[in-house]
């Protein structure tokens, strides 16, 4: 008690003669002290709708299991009938681009899939030389689709037979 008033939760009651009956009952004292739970769940809820957004935006594969990294297991030259077992040879297709892989040389193509047809499709914007351990001859090169599931690829152009394993 200060003076006439009765200080009670930073609130000064007057002072008279039964000063009970103005102090703050039990249910609004444990109300002043809590945290403000509606607060706590908006922030929650917009933190969950910004996640849920964000993850929303990614782009999504189109080739179903077509898109991916393959390793190079076999490249049959259908012209000479030679077998070629590179290790270090990667196919990397994704939406429509193609990356060609190899310790030293990089490549990059625009891939066409048709997924009813079962042809693959790789335009290459600069010459091709460099490109024949990966059965590529030509720009354009146009494969057909032998067997594809999550595991292996087999593809055919008119020069080379392919066999991958995803990586």
């Amino acid at each position: 008690m200060v003076g006439n008033h009765i200080i009670c939760h930073r609130r000064r009651i007057p002072a008279r003669t039964e000063p009970w009956r103005h102090a703050i009952n039990q249910k609004d004292r444990m109300a002043m002290n809590r945290p403000h739970t509606t607060n706590c769940a908006a922030a929650i809820l917009a933190a969950i709708l910004i996640i849920i957004s964000a993850t929303s935006c990614r782009k999504g594969g189109i080739n179903g299991d077509l898109d991916g990294q393959w390793r190079v297991i076999t490249v049959e030259n259908l012209d000479d009938n030679t077998v070629s077992e590179p290790y270090t040879l990667f196919y990397c297709l994704y939406l429509h681009t193609a990356n060609l892989t190899n310790p030293g040389v990089k490549a990059t193509a625009n891939m066409t899939y048709d997924k009813t047809d079962r042809r693959l499709t790789l335009e290459f914007p600069y010459g091709t030389d460099q490109l024949a351990p990966w059965g590529i001859y030509a720009s354009p090169t146009i494969f057909k689709i032998e067997h594809l599931n999550h595991q292996t690829l087999v593809v055919t152009s008119d020069k080379a037979r392919i066999t991958m394993k995803k990586f």
